[in-house]
């Protein structure tokens, strides 16, 4: 994502957090017996128990539990697909879970959540050109651009957000009049389909998989 010259920082609230459910804990009516039991999908492939957390939105005014998988990897984000349609489940896709409504959330559904995979691979500082997995967060990327004197263009009311969820939602910030919205920045990203295939898409290859993610 290419980013712009130095601007303010200023002091943000945290993400909401990812509560793990004890074990032995009571859990919410739906999880043993709402909607049929869904421990076990529509195809009888019971998930994982230690799996299942409560996440909340941001603000933490939204909140159901979930089965999640934080992968470290593609293959491992792969294994994760695999698993929800040998469930039959759906996939909720998280990042810091900034989002004002549910839209990270899955409610007793299979959440895929990236912030393990938050490395900058590669920095051009003279372009202004970075290459990041999808958990690098906004806060992550202008603590390691300021220094050549780069600011992204697009910053979000807080620094939280991953880059994946900022594009999928595709945010602006104050300055949204003047530099538009984030998708307008990125110039490429490589996404695997709920099938496992990989696609990169840009402005000239698979160009309505890219606007439309």
């Amino acid at each position: 994502a290419p980013l712009s010259p130095n601007a303010p920082v200023s002091n943000q609230a945290s993400p909401p957090p990812v509560i793990g459910v004890p074990e032995g804990a009571p859990l919410e009516p739906s999880i043993t017996g709402g909607q049929g039991g869904k421990d076990a999908g529509e195809t009888g492939h019971i998930l994982p128990r230690e799996r299942m957390e409560r996440v909340s939105a941001w603000g933490m005014n939204t909140h159901t539990l979930g089965y999640v998988w934080r992968p470290s990897t593609v293959e491992g984000i792969r294994e994760v697909f695999a698993a929800a349609r040998e469930a039959g489940r759906t996939v909720a896709l998280r990042g810091t879970g900034c989002s004002y409504g549910d839209a990270s959330l899955g409610r007793e559904e299979v959440v895929l959540d990236i912030t393990r995979m938050n490395r900058i691979l590669e920095w051009d500082p003279v372009k202004g050109i970075a290459v990041c997995e999808p958990g690098v967060t906004i806060k992550q990327l202008w603590q390691y651009t300021l220094g050549d004197g780069w600011w992204p263009y697009v910053v979000s009311g807080t620094m939280f957000p991953t880059l994946a969820g900022a594009a999928a939602m595709n945010i602006h910030g104050k300055n949204n009049f003047r530099v538009g919205t984030i998708g307008e920045h990125i110039l490429e990203f490589d996404i695997m389909l709920p099938t496992g295939e990989s696609k990169t898409c840009n402005r000239e290859q698979n160009t309505e998989l890219f606007h439309a993610a």
